[in-house]
């Protein structure tokens, strides 16, 4: 989630606020191991260090290679509408939002 926010360079507070109310609405409901609270530490935390991006985007991608058996199709659908709703929270997509939405579209569904 945090790589499709910052892809632009910039966090801006419409992407954070909906990051945590589709987390409140769509992923609390699940309860699926806390990933809501989970993704919510760890985008607060790559906001405050100023992740770059595209490592951000290689952590996740590393992460998900490791623990395949947490992405079912549930939680890969929950992954992508989280991150193309970010991507169109402030003035819709941007190129860089929809390049990094790509990449993340080709890794789940690979």
């Amino acid at each position: 989630m945090y790589a499709i926010s910052a892809s632009d360079n910039i966090i801006r507070e419409e992407e954070f606020e909906i990051l945590k109310t589709i987390l409140k609405e769509e992923w609390h409901p699940q309860s699926i191991e806390e990933f809501d609270t989970i993704i919510l530490e760890i985008f607060e935390n790559a906001m405050k260090n100023k992740h770059n991006a595209d490592q951000s985007f290689q952590e996740f991608l590393t992460f998900r290679s490791n623990n395949k058996y947490l992405f079912t199709i549930e939680i890969t659908d929950l992954i992508f509408n989280t991150a193309r709703l970010i991507a169109s929270s402030y003035a819709s997509k941007n190129k860089s939002e929809l390049i990094m939405l790509a990449k993340l579209n080709m890794a789940l569904n690979a």
